[in-house]
């Protein structure tokens, strides 16, 4: 007995096209969401069949973790306007082993630098400048893409872990945006 082909040339693909986000070329795109924004995800593609009832043969689906990816969506740009930036996660904990959200690099390999905190819903280009409570200058960031996140390893401008406590930091803008200042706390 010969199953019908029931998809012809139809293989699912009319909701994958190249939405032109950005200038690579990709064959295809897919757009999922909403997804919230700034927390990590995992996100993975995968091949399957139906199987082959008559012989009794089940369904295969490849592996999801072939390729999976960890990926941290972040703020739409144009959104971020009307949103005052934030530090995440706020407060830090050092103690919490962030390799189980896929915030950062698991156990096995981790080290001191591999720590990872973001200013998120920033307006554009700028510089992040990182204060203690003392007014001590920790570190400086400069953000050069037009992205509303940039990520910190939580080492000083010396190259040292910082320590535990309430930092200050303030963001100024290259474009003219109102410069913003808030804090987030450190715990280890």
């Amino acid at each position: 007995m010969v199953v019908p082909d029931t998809l012809g040339r139809n293989l699912g693909f009319t909701a994958i096209r190249n939405t032109d986000a950005d200038s690579t070329d990709y064959p295809y795109a897919f757009e999922y969401g909403p997804v919230p924004a700034n927390w990590p995800l995992y996100v993975s593609v995968t091949a399957y069949d139906n199987g082959y009832p008559p012989a009794n043969l089940a369904s295969l689906e490849s592996s999801v973790f072939g390729n999976l990816e960890s990926v941290t969506p972040s703020t739409p740009a144009d959104d971020a306007q009307s949103l005052s930036v934030s530090v995440v996660p706020n407060p830090y904990k050092g103690t919490y082993d962030y390799s189980v959200a896929g915030w950062e690099k698991g156990p096995d390999s981790w080290t001191e630098f591999d720590r990872r905190m973001d200013f998120t819903n920033l307006k554009g280009p700028a510089t992040v400048r990182i204060f203690t409570l003392a007014g001590d200058l920790v570190d400086v960031i400069d953000h050069t893409e037009d992205d509303s996140r940039v990520s910190w390893d939580v080492i000083s401008k010396n190259g040292q872990a910082v320590v535990a406590g309430i930092y200050l930091f303030t963001v100024v803008y290259d474009n003219g945006v109102d410069p913003e200042t808030g804090k987030f706390v450190i715990l280890k």
